[in-house]
């Protein structure tokens, strides 16, 4: 036989050994190149030189194997092969007794916690048919006797020859992380086999980390739920790992090749219930759970682009617009989805529009989408509205955006500005119209239509009138359009109405406008104010200045009143001819010579033909009644006074003037010297004259001294 072994020194050495094993007295011998070494003591540090200088050494454990050290590597002797020496995982038993147990596999490993591991092979019994046992050992023993050893578990016994499979389930949940042996035996018609070791690893287990890479889902938006779970094992192994939402509906092998190391997993997201769940999963024995939620999808938002409404809606024109096309805006916040659009015409029913679209953000979206006209009937009057929404694949809809449209055949006018509803009879010779007129063919004449109808009288025409515009624009433009009506009257109601016909016969809508025309009041104004004050007879008029004018033209009476008076009597009369004329007036007011002496007001007023006037605040005056008035005609120096003489001239001749407006019969005169006690009177005749003049003979007292002496006089009414 033949054995190549690789030296250390790197050099190939083909060794040739005879060998002999035998039994004698229960010694095992082994002839080994013409030695004999006796191997049935409990340690053989015999030593053979063979060839050049390599050492062989044969040494037994304490489990009585045997094994021959070929420098540092150890090489079996193997009784049972062809050839002694054969080089398997550097170490083989030197001696085996029967019956022989082989495991299909050694060294194994698993996780903490597991219950129990499966331990299978074959026991070889050798010719001839014989019963077995078979017995595994939790501590070693090579006493006999193993149905009584505490350790031991029987897990076989059967009769047979040759070879035979066994499979036993072993308790392993009280181990401690870490290498531990199992030792098994078998027993052929009560001879004891050879003890064979089975070696098994428990492995640390521990979940570092789990989680998902989002607490929120939302089912029919996410496509996939991905979680992570990071796995420390002290070892490598492959294991059995089970995982699903909510159950574990999915089994699979994960091999850990680093420590720690994250596995990552994606699930298809199915449709859930709203509310938490959970990601099940089990390695090995260990059972764990990642909490997730399911949340609501998200209501599409949308936009409409165009602000209309029901005053305000967008025109469209017969012949011009063939649909109704209507742009907005959207967005779903859950950033996917397949959108319809629902449309409603003039609150009809909702129809789908066949036309939908996908999106793959939260971004605004702009869209439209248009409608045929053909179903709608053209009407200047009537305003339609299309209200839509937009509804995602889930079933959520946004709110209700509405646009509100006119789809008109004719042309159309409109105010600029707001026409008069007050006008002056003869100042307003007109009733003007600012108008915006369009019309959407740009081409063509439009002819502006107004009738004005007496309100009062059954709505009869009074005044018609058209004016012809040529069209050379679709766009809006703006024209001015004065409307006569001098020949209408005053104090009357009227209503306009105007409207368009363009060359093809086609009507604009209506303006209807009512309006009134009155008659102005004069304007009078006092520049000479009346005085103060006014005194009986003496004063007959009082004078006043000023100016007037009135639109209404014609004839105008300036009036007055006193006091209280309800009827004011006429003191001026003038004619207005034009409606920019203004007349200027000097005038007397008589006064009411019968007022009382003390306060009293003046009114004054202008009112012309229409019964139409102005009349201004009063004046206030006081009104005084005459004092007689006495005075000397003759002039007198009353610091060179007259001279008489006693006996020569003894009587005084004084030339006097009475005046007195009130008008009276007679008055009394008094007269006396001053400081005399002589007074004396007459009657002075006036008859109703405001004034006379007459001679006062007056014969001095003879008893007065030489003096200068005053005379004096006063009068009183009779």
């Amino acid at each position: 036989m033949f054995y190549k072994v690789v030296n250390n020194d790197n050099r190939d050495h083909i060794i040739k050994l005879n060998y002999q094993i035998f039994f004698e007295q229960s010694k095992y011998f082994l002839s080994l190149s013409n030695s004999t070494l006796n191997i049935n003591s409990a340690y053989i540090n015999d030593t053979v030189n063979i060839k050049s200088c390599k050492n062989i050494t044969l040494t037994r454990d304490n489990l009585s194997n045997y094994f021959l050290n070929f420098d540092s590597d150890i090489i079996k002797l193997d009784p049972n092969n062809t050839y002694l020496f054969k080089y398997q995982d550097n170490k083989r038993k030197l001696l085996e007794y029967h019956p022989l147990i082989r495991f299909n596999q050694n060294d194994i490993s698993f996780v903490e916690g597991t219950n129990s591991i499966s331990v299978t092979g074959t026991i070889d019994n050798g010719a001839g048919e014989r019963n077995t046992k078979a017995y595994y050992m939790t501590e070693c023993s090579t006493n006999g006797d193993l149905d009584n050893y505490q350790y031991a578990t029987k897990f076989f016994d059967e009769t047979f020859s040759g070879t035979h499979t066994f499979s036993v389930d072993i308790p392993v949940n009280n181990y401690d992380v870490g290498t531990h042996k199992l030792y098994f035996r078998g027993v052929r018609n009560g001879g004891y086999g050879t003890i064979y070791e089975f070696s098994f690893t428990v492995i640390k287990f521990t979940i570092n980390k789990k989680y998902t890479t989002k607490v929120q889902y939302k089912s029919g938006i996410d496509d996939n739920i991905e979680f992570k779970i990071e796995f420390s094992f002290q070892t490598n192994k492959e294991f059995s790992f089970s995982y699903g939402i909510d159950s574990l509906s999915t089994q699979t092998t994960i091999s850990l090749t680093s420590d720690p190391q994250e596995i990552r997993y994606i699930i298809a997201l199915p449709t859930l219930s709203i509310g938490e769940h959970y990601i099940k999963f089990r390695a090995e024995s260990v059972e764990d759970q990642i909490p997730f939620k399911i949340i609501e999808s998200s209501s599409p938002e949308l936009q409409i682009l165009t602000t209309t409404s029901s005053s305000n809606p967008t025109l469209y024109y017969k012949g011009i617009t063939n649909e109704i096309s209507i742009e907005y805006q959207m967005r779903d916040e859950d950033g996917k989805g397949s959108f319809s659009v629902y449309h409603s015409l003039d609150n009809g029913a909702f129809t789908k529009i066949d036309d939908s679209y996908n999106i793959n953000d939260a971004s605004w979206y702009r869209k439209s989408f248009s409608i045929s006209n053909s179903l709608i009937s053209p009407s200047d009057e009537t305003v339609h509205s299309i209200s839509f929404y937009i509804k995602d694949n889930l079933g959520k809809q946004s709110t209700n955006q509405v646009f509100y449209f006119k789809y008109m055949t004719n042309p159309i006018i409109k105010l600029q500005e707001e026409m008069k509803t007050s006008l002056t009879y003869q100042v307003d010779q007109t009733i003007d119209i600012k108008l915006i007129y369009r019309d959407a063919r740009g081409n063509g004449r439009l002819t502006i239509y107004t009738n004005i109808y007496d309100i009062n009288n059954n709505n009869n025409i009074v005044s018609q009138n058209n004016l012809p515009i040529d069209i050379d624009s679709s766009t809006e433009k703006s024209t001015t359009i004065a409307v006569n009506i001098n020949r209408l009257t005053y104090e009357k109601q009227y209503k306009i109405e105007i409207k368009g016909i363009n060359s093809n016969s086609e009507e604009t809508n209506y303006i209807i406008h009512q309006f009134i025309i009155h008659l102005s009041s004069p304007v009078l104004t006092i520049t000479t104010t009346p005085l103060l004050s006014y005194t009986k007879t003496k004063d007959q008029f009082i004078s006043i200045s000023g100016n007037v004018k009135d639109s209404n033209l014609g004839e105008i009476r300036l009036q007055y009143k006193y006091d209280n008076n309800n009827e004011f009597q006429e003191f001026h009369l003038l004619n207005i001819g034009s409606v920019t004329e203004t007349k200027s007036f000097t005038e007397n007011v008589p006064i009411d010579q019968t007022l009382s002496e003390g306060s009293h007001s003046l009114t004054i007023r202008a009112i012309d033909s229409y019964n139409k006037y102005h009349e201004l605040s009063s004046y206030q005056f006081t009104f005084n009644y005459n004092t007689p008035e006495l005075e000397i005609i003759d002039n007198y120096d009353t610091y060179n006074p007259p001279i008489y003489i006693r006996g020569i001239n003894d009587s005084l001749n004084i030339n006097m003037k009475v005046t007195d407006y009130n008008k009276v019969d007679s008055l009394k005169v008094y007269y006396s010297i001053v400081d005399v006690s002589n007074e004396n009177s007459f009657y002075c005749q006036m008859n109703g004259e405001i004034s006379k003049t007459f001679y006062l003979p007056y014969e001095i007292p003879k008893q007065l001294q030489e003096n200068i002496y005053i005379f004096f006089r006063f009068m009183q009414k009779k």
